[in-house]
């Protein structure tokens, strides 16, 4: 689910939501990767942390646009150890004034046994009025289902290794992966080229080049129940 508001004063609120067919714990594994989902903006070609993955430190994000390059800056606001991460991203010449000003909010919560709901949010100002509001509630539209898409491909494409490695392994035996937090300063390389990190926003596979294809796969691994993850598709007569 996708929604888009840009109000009377030109406030932008984005909301994308997609339940998805893992734990809220293997779900925040993946998103606490915060140097490979902040690359998952398809904008963003660079992204520099200043610091460790922390509440607080700055970061700036080189931007390409139409084969144009330029750099923002930011600092990570919020990081809910299992919960939520938040950055924001901001214009280097005026933080205030130009550039559309926004908080980026990635969000990940419990739902049924076996599923999370996964909330991506956006807050900020347009600062480019000159154009129609139609234009630019398009444009933001368009933005949000891309990053959306990115982010939903990403951690199905994980919720599908995980049924298929659940599927293999002797019943009662659950799989263990050693996967650190948050990482020290000196743990983490303070540059990420968003070409190498996006990796999971590639082309979907053949068998896998829709939301139902990635259903139907997970469920052919390992049947977890989807409800209300996808409507059910009418059985023809016969």
């Amino acid at each position: 689910m996708n929604r888009v508001e840009v109000d009377g004063r030109w406030r932008v609120r984005l909301l994308h939501r997609r339940l998805l067919p893992m734990s809220v714990e293997d779900s925040w594994r993946e998103l606490r990767d915060f140097q490979r989902f902040s690359c998952l903006d398809h904008f963003h070609r660079q992204v520099v942390i200043e610091g460790p993955i922390a509440e607080g430190t700055r970061i700036r994000i080189q931007h390409s646009y139409a084969g144009v390059a330029f750099w923002r800056v930011g600092r990570i606001l919020r990081w809910v150890e299992g919960r939520r991460w938040a950055f924001s991203d901001l214009s280097v010449r005026d933080s205030a004034a130009r550039g559309f000003p926004h908080v980026f909010d990635v969000r990940i919560e419990a739902q049924e046994p076996g599923t999370s709901l996964l909330e991506l949010r956006v807050a900020g100002r347009w600062t480019a009025r000159f154009l129609p509001r139609r234009l630019v509630r398009c444009w933001l539209a368009w933005n949000l289902s891309q990053i959306g898409a990115s982010y939903d491909w990403a951690l199905f494409r994980r919720a599908l290794e995980l049924a298929r490695v659940g599927s293999n392994l002797p019943q009662g035996t659950a799989a263990a992966e050693d996967r650190p937090g948050r990482m020290s300063a000196a743990a983490v390389p303070n540059s990420f080229d968003c070409g190498r990190r996006r990796g999971t926003a590639s082309p979907p596979s053949p068998i896998c080049e829709s939301g139902w294809g990635v259903v139907r796969a997970i469920e052919r691994a390992q049947p977890i129940g989807f409800t209300g993850c996808a409507p059910k598709r009418p059985r023809s007569a016969g």
